[in-house]
């Protein structure tokens, strides 16, 4: 015996939803994502979001997902352990090939080689960890040995000593809008640090002698300041240094959060909200870098909130890194997926998620159940669905692609479960469409019938059988039972939700009854078709397969 069921949801295709959670999490169980490790983050002025990871770069607009990889875009490589994106929106790649380094420039829609073959690059094996690209184009390159401004003409050199700091190791580079150059280093040999920045009249620094090694930094720009984070081995203290933006010089410091005065505790991946708050990762430096989570320091009222997996929505403690978007939510990198965090409620357009599923309710083991979802298309342009797939095999769906739904309109599109075993099932389910991939999370349980034998079932609730034959040609037997007396219809609908037949439109008594539903009656092609009873509060669809 089999059961049919059908439901109706609807959902928005725009980005107008808004989520008022402090926190969001984008993982692999409700996102395209293929693993959780989040290597880097970033936001451009647009507000999409793109992340580095072990499957290529992806980027997401609080509707829909991209995933550019070495196999459907010119991305140099898969592994995206940095990048850089400028204040134009660019996103940039470095390739640190042989002989000589070159670019690979993504302005969100088209690919671009850049400085190929260019001698006056170092040769691949002396190139370092990062790069920096500023409004211009101009590259600032970080060597072993030195710091290399490129203009797309010719390459300058800098020894960083011959900057003023006594130094040979440069940790972080970053450019402010005003495209001033900023760099941080240090000197293991002599436990001093020290940073940097470009201005009209040379090069700015302090060499930050009484506060050990440097280890990250961050501008912020509209309250003039910049603050780097540092360590003491003499004092075992880390520190938050805050700075003048325009002269470099100390304008305070901070110890670091260390509530029981245990171990060196030191912070990093450095940034700067909208409220002159600077958010870090927490690091244990004493037995092995243990990462703690996440550190905010409190600059009005001088003070450190802490956040971690214990106390928070916080999927992981390990956290690679930070950045502040326009409505100054947090997006955090982490290797358990990206976590975004707004104290005062995201305002970040909102996607069903592993905590807000659509539930499919329950159904007969055996039986199908179908959800019909109705998609509204509030973007500004026209979607196409071009295919549609499941993270797990008792979840299908046989609609008519493409799906193309106009700016402003809707379409239904129709989502079944099945299956043989107790239990329940959790899929993701993605609209592969023209603007991205769209994610909406399922769930779905599988029940045995209520302590009665299938005889007693049958004759006490509503039930509409799998036709038979089917597939069929030319003729089919539809049977179904009613627990009471009422009117009844039964129609016959192709895929596209067309009436093709009225096969009942009456009163009918309790018990149960059959119908022969023939082709002869009408013009059809192969495929398939709906058949669907409605009586009372009892409805119920199933599908069949012409084939001529």
């Amino acid at each position: 015996m089999k059961l049919f069921n059908i439901f109706s949801i609807f959902i928005l295709l725009s980005q107008i939803l808004v989520a008022q959670d402090e926190w969001k999490i984008f993982d692999s169980t409700n996102s395209p994502l293929q693993s959780n490790l989040i290597r880097v983050v970033e936001t451009d002025s647009h507000g999409n979001i793109w992340l580095g990871t072990n499957n290529g770069l992806y980027k997401y607009d609080g509707v829909f997902w991209k995933n550019y990889t070495t196999l459907n875009s010119q991305l140099p490589y898969n592994q995206i352990d940095n990048f850089y994106m400028d204040r134009n929106d660019n996103i940039w790649f470095m390739v640190n090939a042989s002989p000589y380094p070159f670019f690979v420039k993504f302005d969100g829609e088209t690919w671009e080689t850049v400085d190929s073959n260019q001698t006056c690059f170092p040769d691949h094996s002396r190139l370092t960890r990062n790069f920096v690209v500023d409004g211009y184009g101009t590259k600032w390159i970080n060597t072993f040995s030195n710091m290399i401004r490129y203009d797309g003409y010719s390459c300058i050199y800098y020894d960083l000593q011959s900057v003023g700091i006594l130094t040979t190791d440069c940790n972080k580079i970053d450019v402010d809008v005003n495209d001033n150059f900023f760099f941080i280093s240090q000197n293991y040999s002599h436990y001093t640090a020290g940073i940097a920045r470009t201005s009209i009249n040379g090069w700015l620094y302090n060499t930050l002698s009484s506060y050990g090694y440097a280890l990250d930094f961050c501008i912020d720009e509209p309250n003039n300041l910049a603050w780097v984070s540092t360590f003491n081995t003499s004092t075992t203290k880390g520190n938050l240094i805050k700075l003048g933006y325009d002269n470099l010089q100390v304008l305070n410091s901070y110890n670091v959060y260390n509530p029981t005065n245990q171990g060196l505790k030191i912070s990093g991946s450095l940034v700067s909200d909208l409220n002159k708050n600077v958010w870090q990762s927490y690091t244990e430096a004493m037995g092995g870098n243990i990462q703690l989570g996440l550190l905010c320091f409190v600059t009005d009222g001088e003070d450190w909130v802490f956040y971690d997996t214990t106390n928070s929505a916080l999927p992981s403690n390990n956290i690679n890194s930070i950045v502040v978007d326009l409505n100054n939510d947090k997006l955090i990198a982490t290797d358990k997926g990206l976590a975004v965090f707004n104290e005062l409620g995201i305002n970040f357009p909102a996607q069903l998620t592993e905590n807000d599923k659509i539930d499919l309710g329950e159904s007969i083991i055996d039986s199908l159940s179908i959800k019909e979802i109705k998609l509204y298309n509030t973007t500004s342009s026209n979607l196409v669905i071009d295919s549609i797939s499941f993270s797990n095999e008792h979840f299908f769906s046989e609609n008519s692609l493409p799906l193309s739904i106009i700016t402003n309109d809707s379409s239904d599109i129709q989502i079944e479960f099945q299956s043989s075993t107790v239990g329940t099932f959790i899929s993701k389910l993605t609209l592969h469409t023209n603007q991205g991939m769209f994610i909406v999370v399922l769930k779905a349980t599988a029940v045995n019938p209520v302590n009665v034998d299938d005889k007693d079932f049958m004759q006490l609730e509503f039930f509409l059988s799998q036709n038979y034959p089917n597939p069929f040609n030319p003729s089919t037997e539809i049977n179904y039972h009613l627990p009471v007396a009422g009117n009844v219809t039964l129609k016959v609908y192709d895929v596209l939700g067309n009436e093709v037949t009225t096969l009942v439109n009456e009163y009918q008594q309790a018990g149960s009854h059959n119908e022969q539903f023939t082709i002869s009656n009408v013009q059809l092609s192969s495929g398939i078709y709906f058949y669907q009873i409605k009586t009372g509060e009892y409805f119920a669809t199933r599908k069949m397969l012409l084939l001529k």
